[in-house]
């Protein structure tokens, strides 16, 4: 349950120790300092040892060291029985992460074959409408001979009646071959038309799905990383669909130190773009799915964007953002680091980074 803890020292770091705290079912790694005989999570450093530490957060929430970290050290736990139960728990979200993961990379497949699909429709309609537009100038043409023939023939007489008559015969006869061609393109458009929007249903009823394997995906991706699972076995375990073999001291510290070094509860900035990094998939600029990324914090955003190729970038929406509120959206860019460009709306639903 929340607040069951176990204590180890901390191998890389002599003289300091480790804090595994379970939290949201999901457990936390802690690295208690220690500084001229002081030990604390963070400097300055109070307590004159571990075992006062330990008390005091017995009794006391760690919610003001972290806001996230809304609890009590309430249930100690051997080592030993820690390290099995987080290798039961990271056995089995490998199996969820693999099954939403081939759920994912399912649906992504389908919706970018009913894109490319979709394409080849829309170009199909673009050419009918060409060609139809190219007969009816024809048509045109060849009613404008019409008309002047049948006043020639008022005027004519004898033999020149007759072979006036005939030419006008022969052109309308391409007139109605010409109308006859363009109702059988024009046939054609409405059947592409109706395949079209046929298509864009499906990919609308499909994109919600990819949403949430998406973030369900990462959400299983940070679960990982907070047991202690490294960039290289996430990899492999969503590669080959194999629960990977138990964390060694080695790898667990060293994935304990990348979290401590960057931050110490958001440590899978490398996890959460496993997937994005080596799932390649058809680029659509038209598809909010590829860019658009909701109600994500500044923090999420840095994780999914670390890294990335300059130009690499992503929308999010203003965490509960009030009525009225101009500034609604942000473009988080990667460029050799993160930046942040405001997206301001007005009052007539228009969007720019200034007025107007």
């Amino acid at each position: 349950p929340d607040g069951t803890y176990v204590l180890r020292d901390a191998s890389r770091h002599p003289g300091e120790y480790t804090l595994t705290l379970r939290k949201n079912g999901v457990n936390k790694l802690i690295r208690i300092l220690c500084r001229d005989g002081c030990y604390g999570f963070s400097v300055p450093l109070t307590y004159r040892s571990v075992t006062d530490l330990i008390e005091y957060y017995q009794d006391h929430s760690l919610a003001h060291y972290n806001p996230r970290l809304d609890v009590r050290l309430q249930f100690a736990l051997s080592r030993l029985y820690a390290q099995q139960s987080n290798e039961s728990e990271a056995a089995s979200l490998v199996q969820k992460l693999v099954v939403v993961n081939n759920d994912f990379d399912e649906h992504n497949t389908r919706y970018h074959e009913l894109y490319k699909e979709h394409s080849a429709v829309c170009q199909s309609m673009q050419t009918f409408r060409i060609k139809m537009s190219g007969i009816s100038e024809v048509i045109d043409l060849f009613m404008e001979q019409v008309k002047l023939s049948e006043q020639a023939q008022l005027k004519a007489s004898g033999v020149e009646t007759g072979k006036l008559q005939q030419n006008c015969g022969l052109i309308k006869a391409r007139v109605d071959r010409a109308q006859q061609r363009r109702a059988d393109f024009n046939s054609s458009l409405l059947r592409s038309s109706e395949k079209s929007r046929q298509l864009e249903r499906e990919m609308n009823q499909i994109k919600p799905e990819i949403m949430r394997l998406q973030r369900e995906k990462t959400q299983l991706s940070m679960w990982l990383g907070q047991q202690g699972m490294s960039t290289k076995q996430i990899n492999d375990a969503v590669a080959t669909g194999r629960t990977p073999a138990p964390l060694s001291v080695n790898a667990e510290e060293e994935t304990e130190e990348k979290a401590f070094t960057e931050d110490l509860y958001l440590d899978t900035d490398e996890i959460k773009k496993i997937i994005a990094k080596n799932h390649k998939t058809v680029y659509d600029p038209y598809d909010m799915n590829n860019w658009f990324a909701g109600a994500i914090t500044r923090e999420q955003s840095r994780a999914l964007l670390s890294g990335k190729q300059n130009g690499t970038f992503l929308v999010r929406t203003k965490p509960n953002c009030p009525p009225g509120e101009k500034h609604t959206h942000t473009i988080d860019i990667w460029f050799n680091t993160m930046k942040h460009i405001r997206v301001f709306r007005d009052e007539g639903g228009a969007f720019g980074f200034s007025a107007p």
